[in-house]
């Protein structure tokens, strides 16, 4: 009789160890492929970066003067001289502000400082003379130091203003004409030096500048030829203002060297509470979502500034993912981004308010200029008085009152 050989059942762990090893050899791959994917964006996403920083740099560079022949130099150097110095000083600068924005007189200790400081002053104005703007946006001293750049050009301009007051009462509005176009000279380099706080922040003290000239002009002291010098600078302001693109330009190239600088330091992106799955394989993945959701961001508002104000309505403020997963900077990125698109528009509606009554003071005719809120700048004229507004932010028109942003001149 012939034996047979059965098979030999094999043991059911044997089955399961080679399961596993199967199993273990696909989640491998699998991981080294997400990790090898996300490596290959890494190396895009730092050329990307490098790049955007270069075309940053190659922007800075000449810009016109207000008055008269430029001279070399780089601006910054005199700005920053300027409001060391004041900040060194440990005056209480902000309360200053606090008066001049709320429309209140100057007290004595105000009066004072202003005087005290008037070298610093004219330090900063003469930055406004040099030709180059050449801030370090992303080396060791960039805008994001402490003491911030544009805390350290505000307090000039603080007492910038308050200087100009004391001029018009002493009976000198040219001499405090002159002084208001060199502070909205100052801001506008602070907004074509840098990102979106410095962005913001050149813009809003702009549109309070603006204020102080458009009491100077619509006072009535200045001669005709005066208001013509006011008017011709305006209109080289206007033309110098950055661009949307290059701001914009400017943030992308921000966010990435935040994020760059976090991974090559072992930092973590503080502020997030979401984790996305990526982050389980790289800690790169985490920053390469955070710069997709941010540069979405970055993106649709630039595309918003090329369209009229009303076509798509405001620009939302953050959405709940955006609030749990954004680090602390990408968080108040987002917060701040609707306030900006408010900001530029009003500081041209500001400036070409401000053109239109001067023509009038002059007796020229009134161009007829767009609004930035708005199709064109209303105009109404009474007794030989010019009223100029826009419609502002809600895109109504309130015959210059409420919302309007409203100026009123009489030759």
């Amino acid at each position: 009789m012939v034996e047979m050989d059965l098979p030999r059942r094999r043991s059911p762990w044997r089955i399961a160890l080679s399961f596993l090893l199967v199993l273990a050899g696909i989640v491998g791959g699998f991981v080294a492929w997400v990790r090898h994917s996300i490596d290959r964006r890494w190396a895009e996403f730092e050329h990307e970066v490098a790049a955007l920083v270069a075309e940053a740099d190659a922007r800075d560079g000449p810009r016109p003067v207000l008055r008269g022949e430029p001279e070399p130099g780089n601006v910054w150097d005199l700005y920053l001289v300027a409001g060391e110095r004041v900040r060194a000083s440990r005056e209480p600068i902000g309360q200053m502000s606090s008066t001049l924005n709320r429309g209140l007189g100057l007290d004595e200790a105000e009066r004072k400082l202003a005087r005290r400081f008037a070298q610093e002053v004219e330090t900063a104005r003469a930055g406004t003379r040099r030709s180059v703007v050449r801030p370090d946006l992303f080396g060791e001293n960039r805008l994001d130091a402490k003491p911030s750049v544009n805390d350290l050009i505000i307090y000039p301009e603080i007492l910038g203003r308050a200087r100009s007051r004391m001029l018009v009462e002493a009976g000198q509005p040219r001499a405090a004409a002159d002084l208001l176009l060199d502070l909205c000279l100052m801001n506008r380099d602070l907004m074509a030096s840098g990102v979106w706080y410095t962005e913001l922040v050149g813009l809003e003290e702009c549109c309070r500048v603006l204020g102080e000239l458009s009491a100077v002009v619509a006072g009535g002291a200045l001669s005709r030829d005066d208001v013509q010098a006011v008017a011709g600078c305006l209109e080289r302001l206007e033309g110098m203002l950055p661009g949307a693109a290059d701001f914009f330009r400017n943030e992308r190239a921000r966010v990435g060297v935040i994020l760059l600088r976090a991974e090559r330091e072992g930092r973590p992106l503080e502020g997030s509470s979401r984790r996305d799955w990526r982050s389980l394989f790289s800690s790169r993945a985490r920053a390469l979502q955070t710069r997709r959701l941010l540069e979405d961001r970055i993106l649709e508002a630039a595309a918003r500034e090329s369209v009229p104000w009303t076509a798509p309505g405001p620009l939302e403020s953050a959405t709940a993912r955006e609030r749990d997963f954004l680090p602390d900077h990408g968080k108040y990125l987002v917060r701040r981004l609707p306030k900006w698109g408010i900001s530029s528009r009003e500081l041209r509606a500001r400036l070409r308010l401000l053109q239109m009554a001067c023509a009038h003071l002059t007796e020229v005719e009134v161009p007829s200029l767009e609004d930035p809120f708005g199709e064109k700048l209303r105009t109404r004229v009474e007794d030989g008085r010019l009223r100029v507004w826009s419609v502002g932010v809600d895109g109504k028109d309130n015959g210059g009152s409420g919302d309007d942003l409203m100026l009123e001149v009489t030759p």
